[in-house]
């Protein structure tokens, strides 16, 4: 689920969400945070459909939070 993903990937290094997830499909750039996206990995606890894109916000190479 949506929630799962991001208690398992908060707090990771790059390399480690690499191992887990796999490599990101689409990523991003702003100069202060580095944005990786994800398609179809997670799923909403409530609805249960599955989230279309996950985005991976990294800093200083840690996982800070993940964002649908």
């Amino acid at each position: 689920s949506s929630d799962l993903l991001r208690k398992m990937l908060v707090g990771k290094k790059t390399d480690e969400v690499i191992r887990l997830v796999g490599k990101p499909h689409d990523t991003g750039d702003s100069g202060r945070a580095q944005y990786w996206y994800y398609k179809s990995i997670s799923r909403d606890p409530i609805t249960g459909k599955v989230d279309d894109r996950a985005q991976v916000v990294i800093r200083r190479g840690v996982v800070e939070s993940v964002n649908y």
